[in-house]
């Protein structure tokens, strides 16, 4: 089960492998990672409806984080209101939160790949990737709405 999940994480972050896909776009690069890399930091902190990319960028960042600190059972503060207060990032922070969300990721996976899953860590798992998927279909959504106006 460890690769099926891997995959499907594989495609909501980094897009499908090959030409067709479980549930996003048969492109390269239409997860999460590649979607904001081709937004610039000006793009990132426009307000679209009281949020901005980066705030959503930044909070499925901070998911990952609380998920994969839960799975270790490390004692962490939770404060989900962080992530929504980014409005404005200048290109430094925006690259600092992209390479935040891929090292995140990059985490989990090592996580999955080197530990025994019990059912709550799996529960944690496709909580995340349901988390995760749900706020790659936000950004897309927020993107079309830039390249509109």
């Amino acid at each position: 089960m460890k690769n099926e999940i891997k995959t499907i994480l594989q495609e909501t972050f980094y897009g499908p492998e090959g030409n067709s896909s479980w549930y996003t776009e048969a492109k390269k690069e239409s997860g999460l990672i590649g979607t904001v890399s081709r937004i610039s930091a000006r793009e990132a902190s426009l307000d679209i409806d009281g949020t901005t990319i980066a705030a959503h960028t930044h909070h499925t960042m901070y998911h990952i984080t609380v998920c994969k600190n839960t799975i270790k059972n490390v004692d962490q503060e939770k404060d989900w209101s962080i992530s929504w207060k980014i409005k404005q990032v200048d290109e430094e922070e925006w690259n600092e939160i992209q390479k935040g969300l891929e090292r995140e990721y990059n985490e989990l996976i090592e996580l999955i790949e080197h530990r025994e899953l019990s059912s709550i860590a799996l529960t944690i798992i496709f909580a995340n990737l349901a988390h995760s998927a749900y706020h790659l279909g936000a950004l897309r959504q927020l993107i079309k709405r830039i390249n509109k106006d």
